[in-house]
């Protein structure tokens, strides 16, 4: 019961009064538009990132139409 009246007046002390601020703020006034992005993100170059540089490799292709018995057979065999 201590711990439920400590946290209900946290929650009245301190989250409520800051909800009332927010749910008052016009958000486009706060708020500044996005900036358009300008810089290009640099590409891995690293050899550890080999593998998915090349999306199209066979080892990387996914089977996303397994179904669960299809996944516990295989999990049965892995670790049998």
């Amino acid at each position: 019961m201590k711990d439920y009246n400590a946290f209900t007046g946290s929650l009245e002390r301190s989250v409520l009064p800051a909800a009332r601020k927010l749910n008052a703020a016009d958000p486009v006034a706060t708020l500044p538009p996005p900036k358009e992005v300008e810089e290009v993100p640099r590409a891995l170059t690293s050899g550890e990132f080999a593998a998915i540089a090349d999306l199209e490799r066979d080892e990387l292709t996914f089977d996303f139409d397994v179904t669960d018995a299809e996944v516990a057979e295989d999990g049965d065999a892995q670790s049998g």
